[in-house]
């Protein structure tokens, strides 16, 4: 199973340590594939606590070593690396504008996420409220996980 960690995703993996050694041998193991973008990253360099932004990209890069990464679906100004995003409106079934709202570029990270994980994934994970509905809003088959049901998955296999 392809699985991609929305950047809200890692901070309950600093909280839950033990779970994260479950995922990462799961990664390791090859029960899970983890995919990951330079939007992740990107999002948790931008965390303002110096000490926290340090513990997030440490397990950030515990998890990528283990993982998948990929370009993004999609090209948004602002949010392109040079060999890391794709000249395309999204993903095959998510497209950019289902997900983004222009106003807020906080969406734009999350609509490249979404319309990556639509191409790379079977399973995004994510917190958020918003992206679900705007997912689910769209004919994508891609599943959608709350970080419990990630941990319930995880701990099944």
């Amino acid at each position: 199973m392809r699985i991609m960690l929305d950047s809200n995703i890692f901070d309950k993996l600093l909280i839950e340590t033990v779970f994260l050694d479950l995922l990462e041998n799961a990664a390791i193991k090859g029960q899970i594939t983890l995919v990951v973008t330079h939007i992740q990253e990107n999002e948790l360099l931008q965390t303002g606590d110096v000490a926290k932004r340090a513990a997030l990209l440490s397990v950030f890069g515990r998890l990528a070593k283990h993982s998948y990464k990929v370009p993004t679906q999609g090209c948004i100004p602002g949010f392109i690396q040079p060999g890391f995003s794709c000249p395309s409106d999204g993903g095959p079934h998510v497209k950019l504008n289902d997900i983004r709202d222009d106003k807020k570029p906080k969406h734009a990270a999350d609509a490249l996420l979404a319309a990556t994980a639509d191409a790379e994934a079977d399973v995004i994970v994510t917190q958020e409220k918003r992206l679900p509905n705007r997912i689910g809003n769209t004919n994508s088959m891609l599943t959608i996980w709350n970080f419990r049901q990630l941990k319930a998955y995880i701990t099944s296999i």
